[in-house]
């Protein structure tokens, strides 16, 4: 019969693989404890969180959440970044992380059960931020809508200076008079 703290474990990954569309795997063989809370530091800005997890534990809530494919990355000391809300700002906190701390391995990442290998990871990473992207469909939205409007402003803009014309004529025949 397996102990309270492990079944209780097994919940809270699961709660945390199904609240979460992506997350990444990672080995973290030879990182020092302060290299483990810059990490944790970093990820925590970037809106996700970092969970030493043991393997066979992750595996049994791999299995609970359908990812029970995706097992074979849970071998040797790992580490799994969940991200909370952005995929992409954790990634590029983990992968500038990465860069900087050569002893940190990215295995794979999981989005939407999807498999991600690091190639993609890094594609991730490089996308703009969400609030960058949003601001870009909505500029690309309103952009046209812009340009209706100053179509249909011009016929009236034409009307408003063609009768400030006939004013003006008016005014200097009225004063030459």
């Amino acid at each position: 019969m397996p102990k309270d703290w492990k079944v209780q474990e097994v919940q809270e990954l699961t709660e945390k693989i199904n609240s979460v569309s992506t997350f990444f795997v990672t080995e973290y063989r030879g990182l020092t404890v302060k290299e483990m809370w810059e990490l944790r530091g970093t990820l925590r800005q970037a809106d996700a969180e970092y969970k030493v997890v043991h393997n066979r534990l992750m595996k049994i809530a791999m299995e609970n959440t359908g990812y029970g494919d995706h097992k074979k990355y849970f071998v040797g000391p790992v580490g799994v970044v969940f991200a909370k809300k952005d995929p992409a700002k954790a990634a590029k906190a983990l992968m500038d992380f990465a860069k900087a701390h050569e002893k940190m391995v990215i295995k794979a990442g999981l989005m939407d059960k999807v498999i991600l290998d690091k190639a993609q990871i890094q594609a991730l990473a490089n996308l703009p931020s969400r609030e960058v992207l949003i601001g870009k469909v909505v500029s690309a939205i309103s952009s046209p809508l812009y340009g209706f409007l100053r179509v249909l402003q011009g016929p009236i803009n034409g009307l408003a200076a063609c009768l400030d014309q006939i004013k003006k004529q008016k005014e200097s025949a009225g004063t030459a008079a």
